[in-house]
């Protein structure tokens, strides 16, 4: 008997050996809550809380547009992202600033070495150094400039003007762009005020959610 498999087609030991194999299970649904406030990509707050079908928290989404958008000027989001049952909070937002001229996509080699800094006064110097500002790098993809919300906002209050600079090495300012001063504390105030309708709708989850079969599409358990 033990000779008999040599004399079995290819084909046929290939089906044994896969009939062998436990196949795997369909994915195990599990039910739960999807809350939204604001739209994606739309000015202004958005948020995305997933729950879990005793309504705690699985993990959160959230982003800030202004509302303008000019792709020749910089562009500025905030975004937060949560794992878990902690609370998203409107001062732990993560600033990103990106500038991409339109210079820049006709330079042929490799684009200088830029710091950006956020500032109250264009200063022709490079001191004093300023409080909010990036490493210099290169500017493939843009150049880039982030931190944390509250700081920004805190810089800005009060400011009567705000700007981002370019500036080189050596002290030169090539680009600057005017930014409103009071656009950070625009994205505080209604960052709060989509918070506090999310806390609304979570105290109402099974009515103000959407519910679904599958609050996990794509995990498959063996």
């Amino acid at each position: 008997m033990r000779g008999l498999a040599l004399f079995l087609p290819a084909a046929l030991l290939v089906a044994c050996a896969s009939a062998a194999v436990p196949p795997r299970s369909a994915a195990a649904p599990r039910p739960g809550y999807v809350c939204t406030v604001g739209q994606q990509l739309e000015p202004g707050t958005s948020i995305a809380l997933r729950l879990d079908a005793e309504g705690r928290p699985i993990d959160a989404d959230m982003s800030w547009l202004p509302p303008h958008v000019d792709f020749t000027q910089p562009r500025i989001s905030v975004r937060w992202g949560l794992r878990g049952s902690a609370d998203l909070r409107t001062g732990d937002g993560s600033v990103f600033i990106v500038w991409q001229r339109l210079e820049d996509f006709r330079h042929r080699g490799r684009l200088p070495s830029l710091r950006m800094e956020l500032t109250t006064v264009v200063r022709p110097r490079p001191w004093p150094e300023p409080a909010i500002a990036s490493d210099f790098h290169e500017g493939g993809g843009g150049y880039h400039l982030g931190g944390n919300l509250a700081d920004f906002a805190a810089f800005a209050r009060g400011a009567p003007a705000l700007f981002l600079v370019l500036r080189r090495r050596s002290g030169q300012v090539v680009a600057q762009a005017g930014i409103d001063p009071a656009l950070f504390a625009r994205a505080v105030t209604e960052t709060d005020a989509a918070l506090a309708e999310m806390q609304r709708m979570r105290a109402d989850y099974r009515s103000r959610c959407e519910f679904t079969n599958d609050i996990d599409p794509g995990i498959v358990v063996t």
